[in-house]
């Protein structure tokens, strides 16, 4: 992974035995993960490494993750283009989410944008049998698509496409969860599920299937 390169809360950086946790990272399970949208940098000559070994060990490399408020680009999303949004507010009543938009592909913005995901633009069938906070928790991230535009800081979004939708969430209990359908997705620490409408990871060839789902008893 080459510095200056936009990544995502969850993603990992690094295992403990080549690279240090530095701001903008977390530590799990010997890896070193993104809790931070921004830029990756990997900082040479860390405070660790080789103690007691002489010089045969060199220090290893410092990961941090850059917030994109301060390190972005100057830059407007337009029609078409894949963002990464975060969920401020899910209101079912008035059928829609509140969402801000933090990256245009892989470019992280100085500033945020405001944009609706509808509740017809959440995906593509059974449209009047959904239920927002099934789909969407405030804090999630979303990767979606500009379909129009509103002023010019507002739009709205779909997620109506396999590959759009939340690709990283947190659970009731505060932990990541994991993808395990395209609508449920797993509690890390307690193996819970919850309700998403999940975006298909980028590196998977299989479609994340439908399956009995224990939320629902089936």
């Amino acid at each position: 992974m080459g510095t200056r390169e936009i990544v995502t809360p969850g993603e990992r950086l690094g295992s403990l035995d080549s690279v240090l946790s530095g701001p903008g990272t977390y530590v799990e399970n010997g890896h070193v993960y993104a809790s931070v949208v921004g830029f990756f940098d990997e900082i040479r000559g860390g405070n660790e490494g080789g103690e007691g070994e002489g010089e045969e060990a060199p220090p290893l490399p410092l990961v941090c993750v850059r917030g994109p408020r301060k390190e972005g680009e100057d830059m407007v999303p337009k029609v078409g283009d894949f963002v990464l949004c975060q969920v401020d507010r899910v209101q079912q009543q008035h059928q829609r989410v509140d969402v801000s938009i933090l990256s245009v592909g892989s470019r992280a913005l100085r500033e945020s944008f405001r944009a609706t995901i509808r509740l017809q633009d959440v995906r593509e069938f059974d449209v009047q049998t959904l239920s927002l906070p099934d789909c969407f928790r405030a804090g999630d991230l979303v990767r979606a698509r500009i379909l129009t535009t509103g002023d010019s800081k507002s739009f709205f979004v779909t997620t109506s496409s396999v590959d759009l939708g939340v690709v990283f969430a947190k659970s009731v209990n505060g932990f990541p969860l994991n993808p395990v359908s395209w609508d449920c997705m797993e509690c890390s620490g307690t193996g819970r599920r919850e309700f998403r409408k999940v975006a298909k990871p980028p590196d998977t060839e299989r479609p994340l299937s439908v399956m009995p789902h224990p939320l629902r008893g089936t």
